[in-house]
């Protein structure tokens, strides 16, 4: 048992070590660490930090249903911390440990999903409700009218899959003729969105189209796809991009990937920290763009790196 206890204890002098050589340290805290979208999030903000001169420490839980809040307080307990920068998994169950920060006089940036009732410094993230028109207006390319539509939801009270899941149903039922049969909570992760569209399909023959609206959900989509072998492929338009869903792309399994900008999302919130602990004025709201990418983009992109 001592022996554990040094080893925690050189852990922890390792750690404030750590944290006392930079100027500024700053937690920066995922919605989950097993995704490609976040690690682009964590390339983003590291190479802020080393631009910057400031220390970035990485943690987080590994599925998007596991709290953060326990991350938070153990930022909170080195008193090493100057600022914070998260994406809340949940928009209300963090408002309490959040304002904590705030008390504490933690500069705090909010990415990728938006929280409730917190007097946060920044927040930066992609404008997910226009991104979720643009799915569904890109969807309607392929589509006749009456065909039938499923929306595969991610979680319930994630802010940023809830808000291209609202733009997307808006869009399509507001704008073209076509039959959303199927919306339903399937994740939270690939895995349960997997079996439960394995369900589906086994139930409803009729779906023409899918809309999923951030990785794991568009993964766990395209696995059970391919776990059915079907001779009729619905058209599928997905959220965000890694070299499985890529390949679906370029199989025409996937017609369309709306691709955000993890890695400047996470390095604007690294750099907004550090310049409001600069005493510097930062935008209270910064939206990034997204784009609709296709086969022929990603064959257009290998085809100009091959040539250089």
């Amino acid at each position: 048992m001592r022996t554990v206890q040094n080893y925690f204890l050189l852990t922890l002098i390792c750690l404030t070590g750590l944290l006392q050589a930079a100027p500024y340290n700053i937690g920066v805290i995922p919605k989950s660490t097993a995704m490609k979208f976040w690690e682009e999030v964590r390339e983003g903000a590291k190479t802020a930090g080393e631009e910057l001169d400031a220390n970035v420490i990485w943690s987080g839980p590994r599925q998007e249903n596991q709290s953060q809040a326990g991350y938070i307080k153990r930022m909170l307990k080195t008193e090493l911390i100057n600022a914070i920068v998260i994406a809340p998994s949940h928009q209300t169950e963090l408002q309490l440990v959040l304002q904590d920060v705030i008390n504490q006089n933690i500069k705090l940036v909010v990415i990728d999903s938006a929280i409730n009732d917190v007097n946060y410094d920044s927040f930066i993230a992609t404008d997910n409700y226009r991104a979720g028109t643009k799915a569904a207006d890109f969807m309607a390319k392929f589509l006749g009218e009456n065909s039938n539509v499923a929306v595969i939801r991610f979680r319930k009270g994630n802010a940023s899959t809830e808000a291209r899941e609202t733009g997307f149903i808006h869009t399509l039922k507001n704008n073209v003729k076509v039959n959303i049969v199927f919306e339903d909570y399937l994740g939270p992760s690939t895995g349960s969105v997997y079996h439960e569209v394995i369900k589906l399909l086994n139930a409803r023959h009729n779906i023409d189209g899918f809309f999923t609206p951030n990785e794991a959900t568009t993964e766990g989509l395209l696995r059970a796809i391919y776990k059915i072998e079907t001779t009729k492929v619905p058209v599928i338009i997905g959220f965000d991009s890694n070299e499985f869903l890529d390949e679906g792309l370029k199989k025409n399994m996937l017609k369309g990937l709306v691709v955000q900008q993890p890695f400047q999302m996470g390095y604007l919130g690294v750099k907004t920290a550090v310049s409001l602990l600069k005493g510097k004025k930062v935008k209270k709201k910064i939206f990034l763009p997204t784009k609709v990418i296709t086969a022929s983009d990603l064959i257009q992109k290998e085809q100009s790196i091959n040539s250089q």
